[in-house]
């Protein structure tokens, strides 16, 4: 068998270092993907974004709440990924050179799950 570490409600890893992208999520992510008998895949990871919308979650039946049911906005997404990115540099997991990098990431993420 293969096996993968605990996760959140939310199907985040529970231990190791929590990325931005983790603490204020638009997705979970693993560090593995499926395998099926006969299968060889390496263990590069998946992205499985949320819904946009509560109507979008109750009809693909996915516990998950939605990106409208966690972030008002945007902006408000972004201010919560700042304040995160701001406690990983004061923790010392992030340098503030990286700062402006995970938030355009961050945006990017934000544009990209919202146009789907």
């Amino acid at each position: 068998p293969t096996l993968v570490p605990q996760v959140d409600a939310d199907g985040n890893e529970i231990a190791g270092v929590r990325m931005p992208e983790i603490r204020v999520p638009l997705g979970n992510y693993t560090g593995w993907n499926y395998k099926f008998p006969g299968q060889m895949y390496a263990f590069t990871g998946a992205w499985f974004p949320f819904t946009k919308t509560k109507g979008g979650r109750e009809r693909a039946h996915d516990p998950r709440p939605s990106v409208e049911e966690r972030y008002s906005t945007r902006a408000d997404y972004l201010m919560k990924v700042e304040t995160a990115t701001q406690a990983m540099i004061g923790e010392g997991f992030l340098l503030d050179i990286d700062r402006q990098r995970v938030l355009d990431h961050a945006a990017a993420e934000w544009d990209y799950v919202m146009a789907k």
